[in-house]
Formats: structure tokens, sequence, C-alpha cells
């Protein structure tokens, strides 16, 4: 990669795609950001040049990572499209999961290659032990040149490319979301029934923990029909008529995420054959 990357936005994934592209021996032409404070602190940590003025980096680069806030993308690119600087030919990616790169569309129009290259992981800080790229799915989706260099660049931070439908970026955030996000809130939820259960919170999480992880290795390696255990996969509607009394004398606030989960786990159980169309019904009757 013997091209110049600058980085604009020094945020969380701004500064770990910068600590880790300097690590793969990247030339790094610099970094901007809207805030000087948060840049300075980041030039501290790596070393990389500041620029104070945007268009002096994006003239400096022939990559430019834009990893500010999803709502001002398109804005910032709009920004670089209507100044002076020659962009024809340079690369420009966003990191945004959920946004395609047709909101690059301005840069394009310059004759710029344009593409989305979402890291499929989350970033809490910068992770300077342990690189957070590496084996982790890396989305792209644009120009077949800047998805061409976008796969060079996931490679050389140790991920692994994977070409996305533009039209389907928004779904496949949507699926990350409810991996990782999604699953804090379910956990804390079953921290809620088992506080109503008489059990704390802390503790509630020390209980709970081993049978996460062992359930999140059977996913792994058997994928989710196989995984699934429980009453709804025995077809024991009595178990669940009973979860049922319990919640509403308790927590009936929580009925209804209780059914609805119960309603998508039915179809998985039948999809992988535990339980029959009768079986199902009693637990639909459970339910009402």
């Amino acid at each position: 990669m013997n091209k110049k990357t600058g980085i604009i936005g020094t945020g969380r994934l701004g500064k770990n795609l910068l600590y880790y592209l300097i690590e793969k021996k990247v030339e790094i032409s610099g970094i901007f950001n809207s805030d000087q404070k948060t840049s300075e602190k980041t030039r501290e940590i790596t070393g990389a040049k500041f620029f104070s003025n945007l268009d002096e980096l994006v003239k400096a680069s022939d990559i430019i990572f834009l990893t500010t806030p999803d709502d001002i993308i398109e804005k910032t690119a709009d920004k670089i499209s209507k100044s002076e600087i020659e962009i024809k030919d340079k690369f420009f990616f966003h990191c945004s999961g959920s946004l395609p790169s047709t909101i690059l569309s301005s840069l394009k129009s310059k004759g710029a290659f344009t593409a989305s290259l979402h890291p499929l992981q989350s970033f809490a800080g910068l992770s300077a032990s342990k690189n957070p790229f590496r084996g982790i799915i890396m989305g792209i989706e644009g120009d077949s040149e800047a998805v061409d260099t976008g796969k060079n660049l996931a490679i050389v931070l140790g991920s692994l490319p994977y070409t996305l439908k533009t039209e389907g970026k928004s779904l496949y955030h949507a699926a990350a979301v409810i991996a990782s996000n999604y699953l804090v809130t379910l956990t804390d939820i079953s921290l809620t029934f088992l506080e109503a259960a008489g059990i704390e919170k802390e503790k509630g999480l020390h209980i709970i923990t081993p049978l996460i992880k062992g359930t999140l290795e059977n996913i792994i390696s058997k994928g989710t029909k196989k995984a699934l255990t429980g009453p709804v996969a025995r077809g024991d509607s009595q178990t669940i008529a009973s979860h049922r009394k319990a919640i509403l004398e308790s927590i009936p606030d929580m009925d209804n995420f209780y059914k609805t989960m119960c309603i998508h786990t039915v179809k998985i159980a039948e999809d992988s054959g535990y339980i029959g169309k009768n079986e199902s019904q009693d637990i639909y009757k459970a339910l009402e």
C-alpha cells in the first residue's frame, strides 16, 4: 500500500484505524478534526501530522477516510467537492455501517473513487494492546476501483473483506445492531427478570454469564437451529404458561416482550423439526 492515507475525524473508530494503519506501515499523510483538542491528543498518541485545514489534508492524500459522525459525512463530502482541490482519481471511504457509498456522490461526480468500508466491530476506545480489526468482517460496497482498494486495506489491517450490495446496506447494519447492541439489551432484560425473582443484578450477571457463553459457542459451532434448547424446543406449553403467569404477577410490562420472543422461537423450533403444528398451537394458546 504505497498511497498516502489521510483521516478526517479521529473519534473511537478514527483513532483505531489510524493507530493500526501506522502499525502496518501504511504511509499516513495526516489527520483533520474540527475539534483541535481531540486531534492534538491523537497526534500525541500516534505522531500523525495534524492539518488545521481540510483542503490541505485532501491535497496531501491519495486515500481519504471520512470517520466523522454519520450525520455529517455527506456534508463533509459536499464541502470537499466544492473546494478547488483536484480530487480526480483519489479514493474516498466512509465507515458508516448504515449509510451507502452513494452519499459520497458529490465526490464521485468530480472523478473520485468512492466506497463505504465498514468494520463489523464495536469500538469502545483505542485498543492499543489488541488489534480490533484482526479476524473481523469488513463490509465493502461502492465503485469497483474503490472496492478493490478497500479490500487491500482490509487485508492490511488483518480483516476479512466482504463485498456488500449497496441496496442492502441498511438491513446489513440492522442485523449488526441486533447481534451486538440488542444482545446487551436482551442481557439487561434477563437481569430484570432475575431481579424480579429476588436476585440482585450484579449477582445475576455472574449467574447467567456461563449460560450466555455456552449458548454463543453452540450458535457458532452448530448454527441457530441446532443450538436451540428450552421449553419451546421441547413443546412444553405448560412451562411457558407458568412463565407468563409469573411475569403478569411481577413484571407485567415485560409480557409483550416475552410473547414476541416466544413466537419467533416457535418458528425456529418448527423449522428445526423439534416441534410440530399441534405443539406450536399449544404454545400459542399459552400465549393468549
